[in-house]
């Protein structure tokens, strides 16, 4: 629930579609073929040593162990998060 919840508040808030244009701009997202993934005990648990240890917050370091378990490189924009992981396995900076 949290994924679409966030998604479809970017039309409202973000975007600032009236009423009549964000439920088709929502739509517009539903009905892409987008694989999902969650993060296990293990995961999460992983993530927030990560966190603490490299100081960054839990949400990325989230993203950081996924990479890891996927067996691909975290992309990023944040040169900071780049820098903070950039021993931990892979990153790409955009």
């Amino acid at each position: 629930m949290r994924r679409w919840c966030e998604v479809a508040n970017v039309p409202v808030t973000g975007a600032r579609l009236s009423g009549d244009l964000a439920p088709d701009a929502f739509a517009l997202y539903a009905g892409l073929e987008i694989e999902t993934y969650s993060l296990g005990n293990a995961e999460y648990r992983k993530a927030l040593g990560l966190a603490a240890e490299r100081k960054i917050t839990v949400y990325d370091a989230g993203y950081a162990v996924l990479a890891q378990a996927l067996g691909c490189p975290l992309v990023t924009a944040d040169r900071r998060l780049a820098r903070a992981l950039h021993s931990t396995g892979p990153v790409e900076t955009v």
